[in-house]
């Protein structure tokens, strides 16, 4: 054997394997900006880029904890509608606005309505505990889509969009506590009894008292203003019962994001202890297999073999795209677990992360994970880290290698059985 020149293929494909991983993750890890777009549907999401739009979801149909999806605005718009319909005397105004009423709880339950008494209280609070636990969700999963998963956004910029979200809704809550709404209460209600007033005024006059023409347009005229200024008198007093519940909404998503930015730094503590370790196996697949004859192998090598398998930088990113999506698919599923749950959970326990960090870093286990380099190459898997581990919350601690081993022998075994079979066709073609 002395003096033949020996190749390892396979170990070269491990080194390129580890070169992968390495760069998707120090993409991943790079310092960013949020983009304006993401920042401004991320403000959309959590119902802060509008005017109220936090208030219209609370005031919605869709947390009506019984499941009829009852419709506060609808019904107070039809009841309005009705009474001008089958007005007749002035205190029928009087007997609707405090059916209305009855529907926010305030006042006595009454029988000349079908509206329950505390209805419309009854969906505002469902919402309330809906949007709770919903608002924190819809931002686990927005960021697991635009930023976790792309290697070209990453954890960096997750953070400092959250940064930008904690300072919106920090301005929100204290415009809210602020604000008086119990003024522009008292403004519609003095504007709803005017026309009330004006009305009552316009049928005690004894011109309408006869048959002339334009009573009826005068008497419509003014019920239609009425009914106007009490929509806006019941809108305005729902509107602060709202916010009132939106303040509470708000003070509760502040505490969720304080937990889901702890998780994404914990996520960005273990993405860089990955790296580490997956550049350690890079630097121990460089090193020559002890084996006889001349060995042809050094980082050029890597290099090249790595260039030949991924020619273009597009093809490089889209094998990352992948790499990082399907790769991770256990963290990511891990990185979205609903934030009630924390207190049960490895991502957001600071001393479970140490110890997870520790093991893929720890210089007296770091070499560990690699010993199987050394022994026999199985060429449809990369080499898997074996650390021993008590596995209560799963095998995520493994490592990096683990997770992506399935994904990445995939790609590159494809892209080497491509690049064989045309180097067979190209030297066909030239034998003929």
């Amino acid at each position: 054997m002395k003096g033949t020149l020996q190749s390892p293929t396979r170990q070269g494909q491990d080194a390129c394997a580890y070169r992968l991983i390495r760069d998707a993750l120090s993409d991943w890890l790079t310092d960013r900006e949020p983009s304006v777009v993401d920042t401004e549907e991320v403000f959309r999401l959590m119902g802060l880029s509008g005017e109220a739009t936090l208030r219209r979801e609370l005031l919605s149909p869709e947390g009506d904890p019984k499941g009829e999806r009852y419709d506060i605005a609808t019904v107070v718009h039809n009841r309005l509608d009705q009474a001008v319909r089958n007005y007749r005397y002035v205190l029928d105004l009087d007997s609707v606005k405090r059916q209305l009423l009855v529907g926010l709880g305030e006042g006595e339950a009454i029988t000349e309505t079908d509206i329950p008494f505390g209805r419309f209280r009854q969906v505002i609070e469902g919402n309330k505990e809906r949007l709770k636990g919903d608002l924190p969700n819809r931002l686990l999963a927005f960021l697991h889509d635009r930023f976790l998963t792309r290697t070209e956004k990453g954890v960096e910029a997750a953070l400092k969009l959250m940064g930008h979200l904690r300072e919106t809704v920090t301005e929100r809550l204290n415009a809210l506590r602020q604000a008086d709404p119990d003024a522009a209460i008292r403004h519609a209600e003095s504007v709803s009894e005017r026309w009330q007033s004006v009305l009552e005024s316009a049928e005690r006059d004894w011109m309408l008292a006869f048959p002339i023409p334009y009573r009826g347009l005068v008497r419509r005229r003014l019920l239609s203003r009425w009914r106007v200024a009490a929509e806006d008198w019941m809108t305005t007093k729902m509107d602060a019962d709202a916010m009132r519940e939106e303040i509470t909404v708000l003070d509760s998503l502040m505490q969720a994001l304080t937990a889901i930015e702890q998780r994404l730094r914990h996520l960005r503590d273990y993405g860089v202890a990955m790296r580490q370790a997956v550049q350690d196996g890079y630097q121990f697949a460089l090193q020559p297999p002890r084996i006889p004859g001349i060995i042809l192998y050094d980082e050029d090598t890597v290099r090249r073999e790595f260039e030949r398998i991924l020619p273009t930088p597009d093809a490089v990113s889209s094998v990352k795209a992948e790499l990082l999506k399907s790769g991770l698919s256990e963290l990511w599923k891990a990185a979205t677990v609903p934030v009630t749950e924390r207190h049960h959970h490895w991502l957001d326990n600071d001393l479970e992360i140490e110890r997870r960090v520790k093991t893929l870093t720890d210089p007296t286990t770091q070499a560990q994970p690699y010993q199987r380099l050394r022994g026999d190459r199985n060429p449809q898997i990369l080499p898997r880290r074996r650390i021993p581990y008590d596995n209560v919350h799963g095998d995520i601690a493994q490592g990096l290698c683990a997770h992506l081993a399935p994904v990445v022998a995939r790609l590159l075994f494809q892209a080497v059985a491509l690049s064989v079979a045309l180097d067979v066709a190209s030297r066909a073609g030239h034998r003929r």
